[in-house]
């Protein structure tokens, strides 16, 4: 075998054993899969500022249903409304302006087989963090999948942060930055 065909051929074994060492990782090593929410209704002024650029006020003439990406904050202006409902488990969070909402993170944690099969037999973690600096938002997980004690849910306040001990409550933030959280009765269970 000439230098050349060696050559080839230790680099082709090369990179089929990088690609197999890399399946058989992620077939024990779990991994985030980030999901984002989705701004179902809106009515009023409402914008999504991401970090790196200029704010984008939503046209309700657009027919178009707003990502919110792990990382971009919703506001909502006075005499406007917005609900959010979460791709990680389906809950829902309406705000009443002016407020202001971050999707800190959202993600499934889990190995390949995890992510891919929709069993009990792979453990899956789910994480929801929020960031609210202002407003009234409600926040409903009683219809969530996977359900409200399944997942990891926390949410950043501005004087401290905040995990919810039921799937509905009302937080709501003074002009001070004072925040008062009170429990709710969950609406009844839709199919």
């Amino acid at each position: 075998m000439d230098r050349d065909s060696r050559t080839i051929l230790f680099s082709f074994v090369g990179v089929v054993g990088l690609a197999v060492a890399v399946l058989a990782a992620s077939l024990v090593v779990p991994f985030d899969v980030n999901r984002s929410a989705t701004v179902q209704q809106y009515t009023g002024d409402v914008e999504l500022r991401s970090p790196d650029d200029p704010p984008d006020r939503f046209d309700p003439a657009r027919d178009e249903t707003p990502l919110l990406k792990p990382g971009q904050t919703l506001k909502v202006m006075p005499d406007g409304m917005a609900v959010i409902r979460f791709g990680l488990n389906n809950g829902r969070a309406t705000m009443t302006g002016p407020a202001e909402l971050t999707l800190v993170a959202a993600y499934r944690r889990a190995t390949t087989l995890g992510h891919v099969f929709d069993s009990g037999q792979f453990e899956r973690e789910y994480v929801l963090t929020l960031a609210q600096s202002s407003g009234t938002v409600e926040y409903d997980f009683a219809n969530a999948d996977p359900p409200f004690d399944g997942a990891s849910i926390s949410i950043q306040l501005p004087e401290s942060d905040y995990t919810p001990v039921t799937p509905c409550w009302r937080v709501t933030i003074s002009s001070e930055g004072i925040a008062r959280i009170e429990p709710l009765d969950c609406p009844a269970a839709t199919g």
